[in-house]
């Protein structure tokens, strides 16, 4: 049996990065300071990831349906003459990149916050990124492209 993934992976990043939710972390900081905004980008980063996982989630439930209605014949192929999920392929592919996108942020912004907590000292070395990969559950990451931007 597998694993659930969370229904909240940007509020569930947060989480396991910094062991607290975004509001949390809002109210031990004073307005203004750049350790505020820090924080409230992390907050908007977190409803953003969340929001792109509920809209893929439900872009792609909605594709399940539709092929399973076609291979159960309730519903017949011919509707389909532009395609059996036209575009629909393309945003679940589009919403998997920004999902992929907006997690990695996500854990960059949670980095950061964390880099800011305890200054360097002369010798020390950085501590390796804590950020966890996203799961294989959620997005296969970006294809490789044949030109475009870097990433």
């Amino acid at each position: 049996m597998s694993e659930r993934e969370p229904e909240l992976p940007g509020l569930q990043l947060v989480l396991d990065l910094l062991g607290q939710p975004p509001e949390d972390l809002l109210r031990d900081q004073h307005a203004n300071s750049p350790r505020h905004h820090l924080v409230t980008q992390i907050a908007r980063e977190a409803e953003r990831l969340d929001e792109l996982a509920h809209r893929l989630r439900t872009r792609a439930l909605w594709a399940a349906g539709e092929l399973l209605r076609i291979s159960e014949r309730r519903t017949p192929a011919t509707e389909h003459r532009g395609g059996i999920l036209q575009g629909t392929a393309h945003t679940i592919d589009i919403l998997a990149s920004q999902l992929y996108d907006s997690h990695k942020h996500l854990g960059v912004l949670c980095q950061l916050y964390l880099d800011t907590q305890v200054p360097d000292l002369p010798g020390r070395a950085r501590s390796p990124s804590r950020i966890p990969a996203p799961a294989a559950s959620d997005v296969r990451g970006p294809k490789p492209s044949s030109g475009g931007r870097r990433r």
